[in-house]
């Protein structure tokens, strides 16, 4: 999906998260640190709501035509077969 901007959504409170570090003993610095690569982490690895709509318009779309173009070879075969048993019957 180059070129497309997803439209990330807060998948976990960060300010909670990194209270909770504090909290716990981690400095306010190293839990800031620790906050921004979970958030980091967690952001490239998610497929948001968003980019499964669009994985799915996409693959309607290929879907789309792959019925189409098997449609076209079907009526094309169906046609081939009449004309070929129209000239059985009758030859010129």
């Amino acid at each position: 999906m180059s070129g497309q901007v997803s439209h990330m959504q807060v998948l976990f409170n960060t300010d909670r998260y990194r209270r909770t570090l504090v909290a716990s003993g981690v400095e306010e610095k190293q839990a800031e640190a620790m906050t921004d690569a979970l958030s980091d982490a967690i952001g490239e690895s998610v497929a948001t709501k968003y980019d499964l709509e669009l994985v799915k318009k996409g693959m309607q779309i290929t879907l789309y035509k792959v019925i189409t173009a098997q449609t076209l070879v079907l009526v094309g075969a169906m046609a081939a077969i009449v004309f070929a048993a129209i000239k059985a019957i009758h030859p010129s």
